[in-house]
């Protein structure tokens, strides 16, 4: 809703990563967000088109700087 809080969905890992990789998919399994950098996260948006609200599911996968791949996915809902 463009208040500054929580207007963007990202993985925080407090320590050095060496890879990222970060996917949000929507209901229908379509790909509206993917970013290599860690510091950038989903605003809600595909193409520039705000998305409805609802679940979306999410995949990351990192590797740290001991060389250990960790990967999560879960959900996140976007409300407006």
């Amino acid at each position: 809703n463009n208040d500054n809080l929580n207007d963007v969905f990202r993985i925080i890992y407090p320590f050095e990563v060496r890879k990222f990789s970060l996917v949000v998919y929507n209901r229908f399994g379509e790909k509206v967000f993917e970013t290599n950098d860690m510091t950038k996260g989903w605003n809600g948006t595909f193409g520039g088109v705000q998305q409805p609200m609802g679940t979306f599911v999410w995949m990351a996968s990192l590797t740290d700087k001991d060389g250990m791949v960790k990967t999560a996915k879960g959900t996140v809902v976007l409300i407006r």
